[in-house]
């Protein structure tokens, strides 16, 4: 489940327990208390990732071979494909930049992991507004950036709202790190250990402001949430599973 970023609307996906096992694109209005589907989808496994658009009008989501990004409009039900254009790398954790104009995933190619944004696709709100006032100038094409390739990328992180930076997961280490996408530059934050007691960063996510992090912790007898500031990161724990 996701909730939009005006806080009105949950979707979810849901799958049909008969065959043929039809999968659904599902919102749920907070103050109507009332559900409706938008359209069946081919995938609803757990790579089947869906982000908001910054206003909440729109929906996307990576299909069931991850080459196209999918983007479903709430008020009309139409659906536009974004193809990414990549024919060997298939693409996982979707995510849609604060601004509107990019999105970012994650990939693997011939094994290896990778990190993508997507820039300049075309919407048709934007094709209408350039129409409209002139003010700006079309988009030629799509653009796509690899800002990160090799052993080390880890995709269990996530990407600052300006794009600066990419929060992620050192596996030789276990720590948790920070990588500045301009610089290509890594640093530790909180250090792992794969000694007794082992003890490990997992999943995290970056602040809206870009100021914290919050990250889950394993040290083998459970699992613990704990939020970090950037500048100075001394571990606070929130909750511990």
């Amino acid at each position: 489940m996701i909730w939009s970023p005006d806080g009105k609307t949950i979707a979810f996906l849901t799958k049909e327990i008969n065959q043929p096992h039809t999968k659904y694109l599902n919102f749920y209005d907070v103050a109507t208390k009332e559900s409706r589907t938008i359209g069946n989808i081919e995938s609803g496994t757990v790579n089947t990732e869906m982000v908001w658009s910054p206003d909440s009008r729109r929906i996307a989501l990576n299909d069931l071979e991850g080459k196209v990004i999918k983007i479903l409009n709430l008020e009309d039900g139409s659906i536009e494909d974004i193809s990414t254009g990549l024919v060997d790398v298939n693409i996982y954790h979707l995510d849609w930049s604060r601004d509107g104009d990019r999105f970012v995933f994650g990939g693997f190619k011939g094994g290896e992991a990778e990190f993508w944004f997507l820039e300049d696709f075309l919407l048709l709100e934007k094709l209408a507004q350039n129409k409209e006032t002139e003010a700006t100038k079309e988009p030629e094409g799509i653009t796509i950036k690899q800002v990160w390739s090799g052993p080390d990328v880890d995709i269990s992180g996530n990407v600052s709202f300006d794009g600066e930076y990419l929060s992620f997961v050192n596996w030789d280490t276990g720590d948790l790190a920070l990588r500045n996408l301009n610089t290509k530059q890594n640093r530790s934050l909180v250090p792992g250990n794969w000694d007794t007691p082992m003890q490990y960063a997992q999943y995290n996510v970056i602040s809206p402001n870009g100021k914290q992090i919050a990250y889950q912790w394993s040290n083998k007898k459970a699992y613990d949430l704990y939020l970090i500031n950037i500048d100075n990161p001394i571990p606070k724990l929130l909750y511990r599973e």
